[in-house]
């Protein structure tokens, strides 16, 4: 069930590509490219607390996050072989959230630990990888803030509201 779901969330990031695409098209004119990354990473990383949320055990995150991103590969994505290791320190990110909550809150507190440990992990790896250390001090502050609020929208809000109407319906009774 696990690796159905990565798949689907796999098929959600390549799809999520494109938008991607557009807003780059839409905001670089304007000075505000980064933003086309931080409105859609908390997609990127809808994988892992779906599954955290879905499966309750530990590793459920970054397994997910992996798999989906090793799919969005497959598919032909933009990134190639970088979405691999983008997708483990996503997972990472959300996992530590649930870590730090003991693996014990599934709940509105765990997808918040999740979206601010994801927060500061994937921002961390993107200060590298994006170059966002030679942004401004105000843009980086915006990119956080936007990426925060993506991240609880997305990979926060999303993945346990359809694991509450996955358990409510009776089609997810894994954790009893």
């Amino acid at each position: 069930m696990l690796t159905l779901i990565s798949i689907f969330c796999g098929v959600i990031f390549w799809g999520t590509s494109f938008i991607y695409n557009g807003l780059v098209y839409v905001l670089t004119p304007i000075g505000m490219k980064p933003f086309a990354n931080e409105i859609l990473v908390g997609l990127y990383i809808l994988a892992g607390p779906l599954a955290a949320c879905l499966f309750k055990v530990p590793g459920a995150a970054t397994l997910s996050e992996v798999i989906a991103s090793i799919v969005e590969m497959f598919l032909g994505s933009q990134w190639g072989v970088i979405d691999i290791i983008a997708g483990l320190i996503q997972g990472v990110g959300s996992e530590a959230g649930f870590a730090l909550t003991g693996y014990r809150h599934y709940d509105w507190f765990g997808v918040t630990m999740a979206a601010i440990t994801g927060t500061v992990v994937t921002y961390a790896y993107d200060w590298f990888n994006l170059g966002y250390g030679k942004l401004t001090i105000p843009m980086n502050i915006g990119i956080v803030i936007v990426r925060f609020i993506s991240l609880m929208i997305f990979s926060g809000w999303l993945p346990l509201a359809i694991s509450r109407k996955l358990t409510k319906s009776h089609v997810m009774q894994l954790h009893k």
